[in-house]
């Protein structure tokens, strides 16, 4: 799938560096998101994301004294802590794939938003490709879908602007499996690394995937307090026995077997490390649960 810069979401709205960085914070872990699904992708179906851009986008402005390659060459830009670590990711945004070099777009079509025409434009392309947009914010493009009209035919183009929202999409869309997805989306406060991969990612199915996603989603929002006294997780210690002994390793009990609630029988099982949650199995039917 092709994903498509909008350059016209950079239009030198940010006061100061300080505002772009502030505000580039948010696009440079989408960025890493891309990366990371590449990751996953390559390994899965042998394809990968490409972020495609224009040509020009080095000479958009960023503030209205700055030019975006000023930005990664200007000295003073440069020795902004901000901008050395944002400067691997941003660089990205100057380089192949372009897609004004191989346009699929028909430069007499008209590529309608409302009554615009924005042929010639990464939002037109996105049209062209049936590909998703990713934007900069705060812009006029903080919305999504952008509904652009070709030939009276209307697409509805996502457009990406907040953390995890792409990968979000691609899970919706059915290009990140149920594993990738929660490896992906859940990593806060959760940690999937160690997991057992026979009783892990292959006991989801789409009748319990909303299931899980919605608990693990409400395991990252709360803090550790939060948790501990949710009387839907029911966060609790899984004690050791006779009988539960055999299910994890010894330096695992070593740490202390912790398990939470995802519905009435299923359990997630794991170990806590200083605020982060290391996922070992899960149990669908709460028969290990009974145990300890």
């Amino acid at each position: 799938m092709d994903l498509i810069l909008n350059e016209l979401s950079l239009h030198g709205q940010f006061l100061s560096l300080d505002d772009f960085c502030a505000s580039a914070k948010s696009l440079a872990k989408i960025l890493q998101e891309v990366r990371s699904c590449n990751t996953n992708l390559q390994n899965e179906i042998g394809d990968d994301l490409k972020l495609y851009k224009p040509t020009t986008f080095n000479q958009l402005q960023v503030t209205p004294q700055m030019k975006f390659y000023e930005l990664l060459t200007s000295p003073n830009a440069r020795l902004l802590p901000e901008i050395q670590r944002l400067k691997s990711l941003l660089t990205t945004l100057q380089i192949e794939p372009y897609w004004d070099t191989h346009s699929l777009q028909n430069s007499t079509f008209q590529y309608l938003v409302g009554s615009d025409d924005f042929r010639g434009t990464g939002i037109a392309e996105a049209y062209a490709r049936s590909g998703v947009l990713i934007s900069f914010i705060p812009s006029n493009y903080s919305y999504s879908p952008v509904v652009v009209e070709c030939n009276e035919v209307e697409k509805r183009i996502v457009n990406i602007f907040a953390e995890k929202d792409l990968i979000d999409h691609l899970y919706k869309i059915q290009i990140l499996n149920i594993g990738t997805y929660i490896r992906l989306m859940f990593n806060e406060k959760l940690n999937f690394n160690n997991i057992d991969c026979r009783y892990g990612f292959n006991l989801i199915s789409s009748q319990n995937a909303n299931e899980f996603i919605s608990s693990f989603k409400g395991f990252e929002q709360k803090s550790w307090q939060e948790i501990i006294i949710d009387d839907g997780l029911d966060y609790k210690e899984f004690h050791k026995n006779t009988k539960t002994k055999k299910y994890f390793e010894g330096n695992y009990w070593k740490k202390g077997i912790y398990k939470f609630k995802i519905s009435s029988k299923i359990r997630v099982f794991g170990y806590r490390e200083l605020d982060t949650f290391y996922v070992l199995r899960f149990d669908l039917d709460h028969k290990l649960s009974d145990l300890g």
